[in-house]
């Protein structure tokens, strides 16, 4: 199921990231709902992000990433 809107995830539209299946349309920053990639992206509490956003808010909570 998708993390975001917790529908089925099927192979053909299929996004993996810490461990959560995504749909690559779902899979997007929090904050400006621009389309993430696995190779761009920050997590802190199940919340994902673009590099920005994650810089700006949580760069000094030891959030991990993906960059």
């Amino acid at each position: 199921k998708c993390h975001v809107c917790g529908k089925t995830v099927y192979p053909m539209e299929f996004v993996g990231a810490s461990d959560k299946a995504f749909h690559k349309n779902c899979f997007r920053c929090t904050v400006c709902k621009t389309m993430l990639r696995t190779s761009d992206y920050a997590t802190v509490n199940d919340q994902f992000y673009c590099k920005t956003h994650y810089e700006a808010a949580f760069k000094a909570t030891g959030g991990s990433y993906a960059f």
